[in-house]
């Protein structure tokens, strides 16, 4: 749930780099149905998990860090802001505050201070799995009443609404025919629960 996605195949066993085109208009209450299921659906997880991740004293951007640690070992900021989707200084803030918490270190391979590595501490590695033991009691009852089908598909489903949603063009910054927002004008607010990166959790 809260790491990246493998890459998946079709059923005929191709890769599914083409995004095919769109194969039905879709009128305004369809377009409001899927995106508020969506919304509905976003805020309920990130709630439950972040109760969980406040138990441990973490944000989700600290947990993304450290779960992707877990997964791959020894890493790069840069490789870790690459594969979660942030910017290299976002991570660099992030670790530092999880090696002021004991949580990772920082290592510097073969003598090398040029390279810098950062790993699970043992400290670290404890609350990872901690912290996944309890996600599973949390959520495993929530997606259990999903057979393995409806699961896997619904996981493809949402891949391939992201992929659809990062190849289209950005929206415009203003309605078509209306003047352009004064320069001093205050940016809307986007609530909390959805302030999101692209893999999906808060930062």
């Amino acid at each position: 749930m809260n790491g990246l996605p493998e890459p998946r195949v079709t059923p005929d066993g191709a890769a599914p780099d083409a995004i095919p085109a769109a194969s039905e208009e879709l009128d305004a209450d369809a377009l409001h149905a899927i995106g508020r299921a969506l919304v509905d659906a976003g805020r309920a997880v990130t709630a439950r998990l972040e109760s969980v991740l406040c138990a441990w004293e973490l944000s989700p951007a600290r947990w993304q860090v450290l779960r992707r640690l877990w997964s791959t070992g020894d890493c790069s900021c840069s490789d870790l802001a690459a594969s979660l989707h942030v910017s290299r200084s976002r991570i660099t803030a992030v670790t530092d505050d999880l090696v002021h918490a004991g949580l990772v270190e920082r290592e510097h391979p073969f003598g090398d201070r040029r390279i810098v590595l950062v790993r699970l501490s043992a400290a670290g590695r404890e609350r990872v799995e901690a912290v996944l033991q309890q996600t599973t009691t949390e959520f495993g009852p929530v997606y259990g009443h999903l057979d393995s089908g409806r699961r896997a598909e619904l996981v493809s489903t949402l891949e391939l609404l992201t992929r659809h949603l990062s190849a289209a063009p950005q929206p415009a910054a203003r309605r078509p025919g209306s003047p352009a927002r004064p320069r001093h004008a205050e940016p809307a607010r986007v609530p909390t629960a959805l302030r999101t990166t692209a893999s999906g959790s808060r930062t």
